[in-house]
């Protein structure tokens, strides 16, 4: 996957830079917080964006986000499971509220589906 960190300005996006001046192997410098990325990644997000342009990034947005919530409600109403967190954005984080509970099979079962 590929993330999108997009500024309103150019000031705004120099905070994200990184310089280490003291680093062993010289001066480095990232336009990143963590680091260069692979250029593959990298590319196939520019030209997603350029094809999908921003209504389509929005609603893609909104149908990733919508589909989240809907299944936290889900774990939420089953028995023996419980969320974890929020489900707010794309991430839903859950476990089981009882010992009998086994990831392995709703792994499986989700699979499955």
């Amino acid at each position: 996957g590929s993330s999108v960190v997009m500024f309103s300005s150019k000031t705004l996006r120099h905070f994200m830079y990184c310089y280490l001046t003291k680093w062993t192997g010289g001066i480095y410098a990232t336009p990143t917080m963590t680091g260069s990325r692979a250029g593959g990644p990298v590319a196939a997000t520019w030209a997603a964006m350029c094809k999908f342009g921003e209504k389509g990034y929005i609603e893609t947005t909104r149908q990733i986000v919508g589909a989240a919530k809907k299944i936290g409600q889900g774990i939420n109403d089953m028995k023996g499971l419980r969320l974890v967190g929020r489900a707010d954005v794309c991430v839903v984080a859950f476990a089981g509220s009882e010992e009998s509970v086994n990831c392995y099979a709703i792994a499986d079962c989700m699979q499955k589906k």
